[in-house]
């Protein structure tokens, strides 16, 4: 099980489209997940899918915000990290005390736009790096640092 002993589970959301198919069997997952990843598209459709927000919200600003209340869904310790492209990641982290800890931006290094060939798989790519450090457990800045990479 993933509370067991050091096994860390993540969940990348992935898809705003399977969300109303899937939206209650992720919410079931939260529970157990260490890790939420999604970019903020997703956040935004989990979040109205399970009633965590109201229609109309999902702004930049709105993002940080969704995420503090997507994170109490997942257990003490929890984090949900929310990509947005060029824009900043946000990553909520919830506290001992159940409530979310504090939401924290961080910066996307700048890419000049001829360096940049193709943006797909740039999310998985992100996860990938991130959990490649979580995993030793650096610090949260290495961690999206490393996804950022």
């Amino acid at each position: 099980a993933a509370s067991c002993g050091r096994t860390i589970f993540s969940l990348n959301i992935s898809s705003v489209g399977l969300m109303q198919k899937v939206g209650d069997i992720v919410l079931g997952m939260c529970a157990r997940t260490q890790w939420l990843f999604g970019n903020a598209d997703e956040l935004v459709a989990f979040a109205q899918e399970v009633g965590a927000t109201t229609e109309g919200e999902g702004t930049m600003t709105d993002v940080a915000d969704i995420a503090a209340m997507v994170v109490g869904f997942l257990p003490v310790g929890g984090h949900v990290i929310v990509t947005s492209g060029k824009d900043p990641t946000f990553v909520a982290e919830k506290a001992q005390d159940g409530t979310a800890a504090q939401t924290v931006a961080f910066p996307v290094p700048y890419f000049p736009p001829g360096e940049v060939k193709d943006t797909n798989g740039c999310g998985d790519a992100f996860v990938g790096g991130f959990l490649c450090l979580a995993t030793v457990g650096a610090p949260l800045e290495a961690c999206v640092g490393e996804g950022h990479r």
